[in-house]
Order: structure tokens, then C-alpha cells, then sequence
């Protein structure tokens, strides 16, 4: 991520999707986008699962990137093994 980051030009059309829950990743991303001139042009924005590090979706809101929640549907026996899974990654 941070290679591509830094690879990344501010008057390009380049854009980065991070769908991390990890605090010290989304950290890294938000300095560097700061760093590279790209937070103003919304080069790299960030998606986390709806329900899932609420708090670190805040923090990135607040310090005026986007970001998105996404919310998996289907039929309970595809959507369950996959929230599990999340769960038990976010431990």
C-alpha cells in the first residue's frame, strides 16, 4: 500500500481503495496521502465493513477523508461464514 501510495500523482487520475480495519494502516495512508498532496483530491478513500471498527471509520471521517461501509446480503448460510470470518480477523 504504501509503494502504490507513493507512486501515486497528485494531478493523475490514480485512486486507491484501503478496506482496512487496521488503525496503523489506515494511520499510514492518511499521512502519506497528507504527505503526497492526494487527501484534498480524494486519491485514496477507505471501506470497512458496516458494524466493524466504527471508531476507526470516525477518525478517518474526521480528519476529512471518505469512507465507506459496506454491508454483505444474501442468504443467511452465504452471508454467516463470511461475517464470521471478519469477526474472528478483528480480534
Amino acid at each position: 500500500m504504501e509503494h502504490i501510495i507513493r507512486s501515486m500523482k497528485p494531478e493523475g487520475s490514480d485512486m486507491l481503495f484501503v478496506a482496512s480495519h487496521n488503525t496503523d494502516t489506515c494511520e499510514l495512508a492518511m499521512t502519506l496521502s497528507e504527505e503526497l498532496d492526494l487527501k484534498d483530491k480524494n486519491c485514496v478513500r477507505f471501506g470497512q465493513l458496516k458494524g466493524f471498527s466504527d471508531q476507526v471509520t470516525s477518525d478517518i471521517s474526521q480528519k476529512g477523508f471518505q469512507v465507506f461501509k459496506y454491508l454483505p446480503f444474501g442468504p443467511t448460510e452465504q452471508v454467516m461464514p463470511y461475517l464470521v470470518r471478519r469477526g474472528q480477523e478483528s480480534r
